[in-house]
């Protein structure tokens, strides 16, 4: 992270000076600032605590000459259907997280030929992508015939 326009591992001679104090406002907005000339530690921004309540009903059904009939209800995101003040939450679109973290790109960046990281900037991170169908509760039946 960069300490600063003065820093020497950093060569900003690509960006405006508008677009140079663009760029360090958004650093100091998001609390990169605080760890300006390093590097954030692993883990030091976490996600909101999320509950979610599942369940699953199955029944199986003997048949004859061995057959069976396996029956199954699965009620996804329960506790959103009890409480939504409880249970609710929003899940953001598999598109854009990898189910591990969730990320947002200042811009790119690419190293002059004197060595310096020479960082683009094209504006401010859009939110994510918000995916509100994941987030509703749902029913889901089923059938299973086994020989």
């Amino acid at each position: 992270m960069p300490d600063g326009v003065g820093d020497a591992r950093f060569d900003f001679s690509g960006m405006t000076a508008e677009t140079q104090a663009t760029y360090f406002a958004f650093i100091e907005r998001s609390g990169l600032g605080a760890y300006a000339g390093g590097i954030a530690p692993k883990n030091a921004w976490t996600e909101p605590w999320v509950n979610r309540l599942d369940l699953k009903f199955a029944q199986v059904i003997p048949l004859a000459f061995d057959a069976k009939l396996s029956l199954f209800a699965d009620f996804i995101n329960f506790g959103s259907f009890l409480s939504e003040s409880t249970f609710g939450y929003t899940e953001v679109a598999p598109s854009i997280s990898n189910g591990v973290f969730r990320r947002r790109s200042l811009g790119g960046a690419t190293y002059g030929t004197d060595g310096r990281i020479r960082p683009t900037y094209t504006g401010e991170p859009s939110g994510f992508n918000l995916d509100n169908g994941m987030s509703r509760w749902r029913i889901q039946l089923g059938a299973k015939l086994e020989f």
